[in-house]
């Protein structure tokens, strides 16, 4: 994916992983996030150049815990600084309804 195809959401979840990474290191660092999320360590870089596909939801989850944020702060605050991207939003107000079903449905079957 290019970086011209990455909306203001996913610059912006990558701007705040850097964020975390600067704010932990060395406790924490890229090789380490890069075993997280199972990826080598070129992809990840690859993704912080905004030219690999960006970090999927699931993704962003494991390394808000990693970093002992919570993920619904923190995707609460990507959105609030990426409000001018109005696709992008409509994208993921989509995603979350669909996340919100998903969750009603499994705890409706009492999973």
């Amino acid at each position: 994916m290019k970086a011209s195809q990455w909306t203001a959401i996913d610059k912006g979840t990558i701007d705040l992983v850097r964020h975390f990474l600067r704010e932990n290191k060395p406790k924490i660092n890229a090789r380490d996030l890069a075993t997280l999320l199972d990826c080598s360590e070129s992809r990840l870089y690859r993704i912080f150049h905004y030219s690999s596909t960006p970090l999927t939801v699931g993704e962003f989850t494991s390394v808000c815990t990693m970093f002992g944020k919570n993920p619904a702060d923190e995707y609460s605050r990507i959105l609030s600084l990426a409000e001018q991207d109005k696709p992008a939003l409509q994208r993921t107000d989509l995603l979350v309804r669909r996340i919100e079903d998903a969750l009603t449905d499994f705890h409706r079957t009492g999973q």
